[in-house]
Formats: C-alpha cells, structure tokens, sequence
C-alpha cells in the first residue's frame, strides 16, 4: 500500500517537472544576480558520512548527489551510489580479531534515490520539504570466488518525507535534513541456486533499528554549478 501510494505521488512530480522545467530560466527569478554570482541552476553534492557506515550492515556508499532547479520554489535531486565495504568495517577487519575472515568478503551493490523539494521562499536555497524514495541493491559473496554458487542478497526500498535547510555561501553548499522513513527490507540466501527468504527475526538480529519505520538525518556538502 505504502508502495504503491508513494510511486503514484512520485509520478505525479516528476511528470510536472517535465513540463514547468521547458519553461523555467533564471530571468524568472525575482532575486536573480545579473553578475551571475547567485545564477546556478544545479548543485553536486556528497555525504561524507555514509562512507564509514551506510543502511545495509557491513557497507559503506560513494557516490553523489545532482540537484537541478525546475521552477522558482523547486526543484529535483538524484542521487547514485556504489556501494562497497563500509570504512568502519574495513579498519576493524584489519585490526579487531572477531572479525578475522571478513577481509575473504565482497561486498558490491549500488543505490538509486530520487526527491522532490519544495522550498518555501526559493529554490535551492534556505527552508525545504521533501518526499524521498531511494532503492539499494546489494550482493554478499566470496571475494576469492566470485563465481561461487553461494552468496546473499540484499535490497531496500525505502519511502521518507524530510524536513530540511540548504545553506549557500557562494558556490558551497551545505544541506542538512531530517525526517522519517518506511523501510521494506529482503534478504535472500542463496545456495546452489536455492533462494531462502531470511526471516524477519534473522533480518533484525543484524540491524540496530530493527522497526520499518525509523528516523531519517543527513548531511551533505556541494558545490554549486
């Protein structure tokens, strides 16, 4: 239900900013800077943070952010990751004996993620709304035999709504937000072609915050375009 809501209401957006973005330049800006100091229309961004640890156990994202401006109060944010071993893991695999094998691990997956904002005097700067979906697929198998018929898998769906502030000095930007999150979750086991659901016990045994719904905080730096 939550699914399927969510993906209508996306479409609906992204349809509409289709259309209002054929239309929009920045001479429709009642604050536009003619010396073109303030005149950007997208902003690249990275999360220092999800580096160390990401949502998935065990990994760690690199990737980056675009967001565009599609009319005087919105605009659209992809984001795409590639998802390896977590920096947090990797230093305590190296140095923490409990977890001696786990160098025998690899760990490739990617994210996608896509938000609408509305901003509440003009975008992208300063006060903003915005509903999130974002999509992580992950794979668990043996480094040394990527070929091996065992692995697992893993993927995220997850839906938010967030509440943020975008700070511009310049060409730097700063972008903090938080907000909740629905999350489904699937794990999946595979032995010689076998798929094995994990259940929802053994999916919370490796999670901190094992409820669907949990609280969403991030921050990102950019620069703009």
């Amino acid at each position: 239900m939550y699914k399927h809501l969510f993906l209508i209401i996306l479409l609906f957006l992204l349809t509409s900013t289709l259309v209002t973005a054929q239309k929009y330049n920045f001479d429709d800006e009642p604050e536009a800077d003619i010396s073109g100091k303030n005149n950007y229309g997208m902003i690249i961004k990275i999360a220092p943070f999800p580096t160390y640890w990401g949502t998935i156990p065990l990994t760690g994202e690199y990737g980056f952010a675009l967001e565009k401006k599609t009319g005087l109060k919105n605009s659209l944010e992809f984001k795409a990751a590639y998802i390896g071993k977590g920096l947090l893991f990797m230093s305590l695999a190296e140095s923490d004996t409990s977890f001696a094998g786990y160098n025998d691990l690899s760990i490739v997956g990617f994210r996608l993620q896509v938000n609408y904002r509305f901003y509440i005097k003009q975008a992208s700067k300063g006060l903003f709304f915005a509903p999130v979906f974002s999509y992580a697929n992950v794979k668990f198998s043996n480094a040394y035999n990527p070929a091996s018929p065992y692995n697992i898998k893993a993927q995220h769906f997850d839906y938010s709504a967030v509440l943020g502030y975008q700070f511009i000095w310049g060409r730097f930007a700063m972008d903090v937000f938080g907000g909740l999150t629905y999350r489904q979750r699937y794990w999946i086991d595979n032995s010689q072609g076998k798929n094995k659901p994990f259940t929802e016990q053994e999916m919370n045994d490796m999670y901190f915050w094992s409820s669907p719904f949990r609280p969403k905080l991030g921050f990102l730096i950019g620069y703009t375009l």
